[in-house]
């Protein structure tokens, strides 16, 4: 039986398997070496960092599935990762006007089919936002510094023109002066 593979050398393969499958994965990070990986996966493979990092070629974002072997490649992610936190904002901001929506129907629990779009939307602000923290544990400097931009522009747009939370307090007004009478 082989086991999932989990190289230090190749952070990738550990979605992969080794090409003779009588290796073991004990057996295999031995003889792994950094030329074997690069013909496996046609990377040039680096040591796996909790570090902060900068790199914007060979770079695997998600999964195997969401590689970047250029610096277009690379654009495309960043723009992808701005793209993922405006969706998330207006998912937010369709959800709350969704609720005020029912609030304003005056219908207490809603009915089943306004229960499982309220349920839709909130599955997919979840998806979302676990797709970038996916994003932002790849430590790449560039797609943190792309979330925070994201999402500050993206609450920006979708925040705007709606009311605030609280109830708006009323003005004090200035205590009109009462003549004392003195006797």
């Amino acid at each position: 039986m082989t086991l999932p593979v989990t190289c230090f050398e190749c952070p990738t393969l550990q979605w992969g398997m080794p090409k003779d499958p009588s290796r073991t994965a004990e057996s295999l990070c031995c003889v792994l070496s950094a030329e074997d990986c690069r013909h496996i996966l046609d990377f040039d493979c680096k040591r796996p960092s909790l570090l902060l990092n900068n790199r914007v070629k060979n770079v695997s974002f998600i999964g195997p599935g969401w590689a970047v072997s250029t610096k277009a490649q690379y654009a495309g992610t960043i723009i992808a990762v701005i793209i993922f936190t405006f969706t998330l904002e207006l998912l937010r901001r369709l959800g709350r006007q969704y609720d005020r929506h029912l609030v304003n129907k005056k219908n207490s629990g809603g009915n089943f089919f306004e229960q499982l779009l309220r349920a839709l939307l909130y599955t997919l602000q979840v998806i979302n936002a676990y797709t970038l923290i996916l994003f932002a544990v790849s430590f790449n400097v560039g797609v943190i510094v792309a979330i925070f931009v994201g999402t500050y522009f993206a609450f920006l747009v979708s925040s705007w023109g709606e009311p605030t939370r609280g109830k708006p307090k009323p003005e004090k007004k200035e205590a009109e002066a009462v003549p004392s009478s003195r006797v």
